[in-house]
C-alpha cells in the first residue's frame, strides 16, 4: 500500500459539493455534472480553468491546486484512486459524503522522512535523597550495594530489596526501553556513556543516587509514532470542537429574551 510507503502527491482538486440536505435527485444531478466535467478533462480541457469555474473546494481560487499531500493526510478512497494513476492524468469522479471529487496527479514522490531516535533498555537502583536520608548516607549505602553486585549478587534481587523507585523496583529495576529525552540530565548522560552490560558508578540526580545498567540499545523510526500522535491530536481537536458547538447550542436553548415595555 502507498499509505505504508510514505508517498506524497502533488494534486489538483475539484469538488462538486452536494447541496445542504440534498435528496437522491440532487445527488444524482451532482454526479452527472462530475461525469460531464470528467469527460471534458479526458478530452484535454484545462483542469485549472474548470476548477476556477466549478469547484466548491477550499483551493478553487488557486485552480484547485492542493500542493503536496501525504498519503496519510488523504482519505483512503483518494489513495486507492491515486495508486495506479499516472502523472498528469485525472481520476474518475470519486464520491464521498460531501460530494464528488476529481483529482489530477501533478507529481508524486516518497517523502524520505525518517525520524530516528535511539532507545536504551535500562535498569537502575535508586536510593532517594530527602528529609529522611541525606546525600552522604545514600551515597555510602549505594556504594555498598554496588560492591555486593560486583561480588556476584544479582542486580534484580538488589533492586527488588533496596531500590526506592516504586515503579521499577518490583521489576528488578527495569525501566524498559527509554529515550534520553525521557530521563533527567545526569541520569541520561550516564546512560549515553555506559557500555552494554556494565554497572555504572553511583550517579547523582535530583531524585537521589542511582546504579545503572544499560542492557541494550536500538534505533527506532519515530515517523509512524509521530503521525499517530498527530492523528490523535487531530481527533481530539475535532471532538473538542464538536463538544463546544453542542455546548453553545445548549446555552442558546436555555437562553430567553424578556421584553420590557
Amino acid at each position: 500500500m502507498l499509505l505504508e510507503e510514505n508517498w506524497i502527491f502533488h494534486l489538483q482538486h475539484i469538488l462538486l459539493a452536494f447541496p445542504a440536505n440534498a435528496d437522491e435527485a440532487a445527488k444524482t444531478k451532482v454526479k452527472q455534472q462530475a461525469i460531464a466535467l470528467d469527460k471534458e478533462l479526458q478530452q484535454g480541457a484545462n483542469f485549472t480553468k474548470l476548477a476556477l469555474e466549478n469547484s466548491n473546494g477550499p483551493n478553487a481560487h488557486q485552480g484547485g491546486d492542493w500542493g503536496w499531500k501525504s498519503a496519510n493526510d488523504l482519505p483512503q478512497v483518494f489513495v486507492k484512486n491515486l495508486e495506479n494513476l499516472k502523472i498528469g492524468k485525472v481520476s474518475p469522479p470519486i464520491k464521498t459524503g460531501n460530494g464528488y471529487h476529481l483529482l489530477k496527479l501533478i507529481a508524486k514522490k516518497t517523502s524520505g522522512t525518517q525520524t530516528y531516535v535511539t532507545e536504551y533498555k535500562v535498569k537502575h537502583i535508586l536510593l532517594k535523597v530527602d528529609a529522611n536520608q541525606s546525600s552522604a548516607v545514600a551515597h555510602t549505602k549505594i556504594e555498598k550495594l554496588r560492591h555486593d553486585i560486583e561480588k556476584g549478587k544479582p542486580f534484580a534481587a538488589v533492586a527488588k530489596q533496596y531500590s526506592q523507585d516504586p515503579g521499577s523496583a518490583s521489576h528488578g529495576g527495569s525501566l524498559g526501553w527509554v529515550t534520553l529525552k525521557s530521563l533527567v540530565p545526569h541520569f541520561a548522560d550516564a546512560v549515553k556513556s555506559l557500555h552494554k552490560g556494565k554497572l555504572s558508578q553511583p550517579v547523582k540526580s535530583r531524585f537521589g543516587w542511582h546504579l545503572i545498567v544499560v542492557e541494550g540499545s536500538k534505533k527506532v523510526n519515530m515517523a509512524n509514532e509521530i503521525r499517530r500522535r498527530e492523528a490523535t491530536e487531530l481527533v481530539y481537536q475535532r471532538k473538542f470542537s464538536h463538544a463546544v458547538q453542542n455546548w453553545i447550542k445548549d446555552l442558546r436553548k436555555q437562553a430567553y429574551i424578556k421584553v420590557v415595555n
